[in-house]
């Protein structure tokens, strides 16, 4: 299993405000890299087209109020991975959130999408402070 994780990142936000704002999938859309067009969200479901890779259906499979969502694959995927929006209250005023992707790649795709799929947690986590900046 590959772990990449992002900085984590301090916000002068509650937690609970930073986790409402990431639950509801929509708001993901302002916090997606350039290279995602068509964002599309539904409820527990998103989708989106990452520029020259392809389309991603993800889906809610864990929401622990104010500290943990995970995302997982909704539908055909090429490996199995999950992605974990971490949340740490820090004070009643402010707290840290970190992203941490575990998926399942075989060693000739660890060498192709792990600096990529890197690149694209770092991007989401820079997009968040954006939003809260």
């Amino acid at each position: 299993m590959t772990v990449l994780e992002s900085l984590p990142l301090q916000l002068a936000k509650p937690a609970q405000e930073v986790y409402t704002f990431l639950a509801n999938l929509a708001n993901h859309e302002q916090i997606m890299p350039a290279q995602v067009e068509q964002f599309k969200s539904e409820g527990d479901t998103c989708q989106y087209t990452i520029k020259g890779t392809g389309t991603v259906y993800l889906k809610w499979a864990k929401q622990e109020s104010p500290s943990l969502l995970v995302l997982e694959p909704n539908g055909k995927i090429p490996f199995p991975f999950s992605v974990h929006w971490l949340l740490e209250e820090t004070s009643s005023e402010s707290c840290k959130v970190m992203v941490k992707m575990e998926a399942d790649l075989n060693p000739i795709l660890k060498m192709m999408a792990q600096k990529p799929l890197q690149n694209f947690i770092n991007l989401q986590i820079d997009g968040l402070k954006k939003v809260y900046g």
